[in-house]
């Protein structure tokens, strides 16, 4: 299946789609409000996953990009409600995708708490943002 959403075509996986029919939850990339300029991410994952104090998970989102021009880039950030309830961080903030990435994405999650954490299937994990890059080219002087 293929997608277009904020000019950004996307393609999700087949775990994805599963995961759709079986939480009943949508991965269409979607902004909550109409001028938004942030995605939500969902964990692309078939069962609880647990995320043991002062560690990290690399985590599927089962969502595959393709940027319309070399112009664009993708950054995927911290979700503020992880960060405050879960003490959950994209390890690498911003993740930065360019008009190359063709590959599924994947966001390192980072439990920052003194506690254990569970992600559960479908859950929101981050947030992607399309951004136009402005290129400047500079002549010989």
């Amino acid at each position: 299946m293929f997608y277009q959403s904020c000019n950004l075509k996307y393609e999700i996986s087949s775990n994805a789609q599963d995961l759709e029919k079986m939480l009943g939850t949508s991965w269409m990339l979607s902004s909550e409000l109409p001028f938004d300029p942030y995605i939500k991410l969902r964990a692309c994952i078939h069962e609880n996953e647990s995320i043991k104090k002062n560690s990290t998970v690399y985590c599927p989102t089962g969502i595959y990009i393709e940027l319309p021009s070399p112009n664009f880039r993708a950054e995927v950030t911290t979700l503020s409600d992880l960060a405050y309830e879960k003490n959950l961080v994209v390890l690498d903030s911003p993740s930065i995708y360019d008009y190359t990435h063709r590959n599924e994405i994947y966001v390192m999650l980072r439990n920052l708490g003194d506690d254990e954490i569970f992600l559960h299937p479908g859950e929101f994990i981050a947030l992607n943002q399309l951004i136009l890059k402005l290129l400047i080219l500079v002549g010989e002087l």
